[in-house]
């Protein structure tokens, strides 16, 4: 009880020793934004899963900086693989393979040899001439442009080799980059 100047007793509210707060409590004095962001980007399905935790974070960013060591050396062998391919794959259209065999099953090959010849002779001739056309297209492209036209044809070219070259995700020859699951 406390009492004022002029000598009134005045009743006083219970002082108490300490006081216990709620979580809730605190939780309600924070602004809105701040309670929800955290389980809004944890329920997120657009937000990638490497970012919704430390954890993930880490194991994805030592998953691309392993996959960024490795990169030139992926390509080169796509590109060596996608020549290798390519380089089979037109051997087979020039030597009229296709046809061949269907003329060794229904075994007539001996009747149809002078037309397996002609049509292997017009496709080697076809190959010359469009390896002749796109020389003589380049020459003039580098005289008109400069060696960019070099340049931007060969890294296409390596390119388009990669991706036909490529490993696909589950067949042999393919490791992973470091244990457990891609990112």
């Amino acid at each position: 009880m406390s009492t004022p100047h002029d000598g009134a007793v005045i009743p006083a509210d219970p002082v108490l020793d300490g006081e216990l707060l709620d979580d809730d409590r605190r939780a309600r004095n924070q602004p809105q934004h701040h309670r929800r962001a955290p389980s809004w980007w944890q329920r997120c399905p657009h937000v990638p899963a490497a970012l919704k935790s430390r954890a993930s974070a880490a194991h994805a960013a030592k998953y691309a900086a392993v996959a960024m060591v490795r990169a030139p050396w992926r390509f080169l062998s796509a590109s060596a693989r996608g020549t290798v391919l390519a380089a089979r794959a037109w051997r087979r259209w020039v030597s009229v393979h296709d046809y061949r065999q269907a003329a060794e099953q229904s075994e007539k090959l001996a009747d149809k040899y002078l037309e397996i010849r002609e049509l292997t002779l017009l496709r080697w001739r076809v190959t010359g001439a469009i390896v002749g056309a796109s020389t003589a297209g380049m020459a003039v492209a580098d005289m008109l442009y400069g060696h960019l036209v070099l340049w931007a044809t060969g890294i296409v070219g390596a390119a388009v080799l990669a991706i036909t070259g490529r490993r696909k995700d589950g067949i042999p020859g393919r490791r992973a980059a470091l244990a457990g699951p891609g990112p």
